[in-house]
């Protein structure tokens, strides 16, 4: 679904989108808000576009197939981006001028660019794969926990040490 120069009033993308169990692909394109949130909650949803849109906050909960997402906000004051349960995610390319906070929880293995200048608020919660890369952010707090997968080849003695140099070049 792609929506261009559309309105919303209060949560009505969020019960859109939750109407639609067979969404794969949204795309919102110089879009406004009532209060100037999007909210987003679809299992089925695989990617999903933002570009030139009038947000300051972008919500994305349970989308747990979602494997990319584009976000392009230079005009907007786009303050704050919270992600939870995306696990399928893979691939992220944010560019947002004014992006103050930043929150990704609960991924498995997703590389992520993000080029955010004002960016004074970063957290991850997921697993040693994801792969961030960081443009010209003024962080003031960054919280990272990050996850293992337990399985036999963790279990040995000197197993998690092996893990070292990954967890050094992701941070």
């Amino acid at each position: 679904m792609s929506l261009k120069n559309v309105h919303f009033d209060t949560h009505a993308l969020f019960y859109l989108t939750a109407e639609c169990p067979s969404l794969e692909s949204l795309s919102l394109t110089s879009c406004s808000f009532t209060n100037f949130e999007i909210c987003i909650s679809n299992s089925s949803l695989r990617s999903f576009d933002i570009k030139q849109s009038k947000a300051s906050e972008i919500q994305v909960y349970q989308t747990v197939n979602l494997e990319s997402l584009d976000v392009i906000s230079l005009n907007f004051e786009l303050k704050s981006m919270i992600f939870r349960e995306c696990y399928n995610l893979k691939y992220m390319e944010i560019s947002a001028r004014h992006l103050k906070m930043f929150q990704l929880g609960g991924c498995y293995d997703v590389k992520a660019t993000l080029n955010t200048p004002e960016l004074c608020d970063f957290n991850f919660e997921g697993y040693l794969k994801s792969e961030f890369s960081l443009r010209d952010p003024k962080l003031w707090s960054a919280s990272i926990i990050l996850w293992d997968n337990w399985d036999e080849e963790l279990q040995s003695l000197d197993g998690p040490w092996r893990h070292f140099p990954r967890l050094r070049n992701f941070l």
